[in-house]
């Protein structure tokens, strides 16, 4: 699966994050040494289907939704293409 960014057309002004922690099964994720697309093959092998994503700058917030249980989660991808940050979004972020 290949890690691609869509740019926002409207210039948000960031993510649609619902707040709370990283939740527990992406927390080895963050500041880890996967980068990119592997990043991304981790997140489907976890169940997590990618929604869409935002371009805002060199940053990247990459929508996911878990199919087991319809949760929705954006993933903060920094200028390195490492993670930065993984939180609970908005449903209608996954929509």
């Amino acid at each position: 699966m290949a890690f691609v960014a869509a740019a926002s057309g409207g210039g948000g002004s960031g993510a649609a994050v619902g707040g709370g922690q990283t939740p527990a099964d992406l927390k080895d994720l963050v500041n880890g040494r996967l980068v990119g697309g592997e990043v991304d093959d981790e997140l489907a092998r976890r169940g997590y289907k990618q929604a869409r994503s935002e371009l805002q700058g060199d940053q990247v917030y990459s929508y996911r939704r878990k199919s087991s249980d319809g949760r929705c989660v954006v993933v903060h991808f920094s200028a390195n293409r490492h993670v930065s940050s993984i939180a609970p979004a908005f449903e209608s972020s996954c929509n």
